[in-house]
């Protein structure tokens, strides 16, 4: 198969695993993230630790009064979502492989 193919079939099936839409969206894009990391980089480890780092955030958000706090804010979720896509982009733009 392609390999933007293969890459959105990984992220949909690792999505439907979850049986909740809210978590199986989440599933998709962590698939489709893990799925990426590793053809760009060659290495089981990096989407493992991809993974690993997400359910690090999601028990730090669910178990602990992180939610409390203005790093949990509005403003603060949408800055770390900039420097995500900025982070991309420059990792794309040194080396494609779409």
């Amino acid at each position: 198969y392609k390999l933007q193919y293969a890459i959105l079939m990984s992220g949909l099936l690792y999505g439907l695993i979850n049986q909740d839409s809210v978590q199986g969206v989440y599933g998709f894009v962590l698939g489709c993230l893990a799925a990426y990391a590793y053809e760009y980089y060659g290495n089981f480890l990096v989407p493992v630790v991809i993974r690993v780092g997400a359910s690090v955030i999601a028990y730090l958000i669910t178990y602990t009064p992180l939610v409390n706090t203005a790093l949990y804010s509005g403003p603060m979720c949408i800055l770390f979502l900039l420097v995500a896509v900025v982070a991309i982009r420059l990792i794309t733009k040194e080396k494609k492989i779409l």
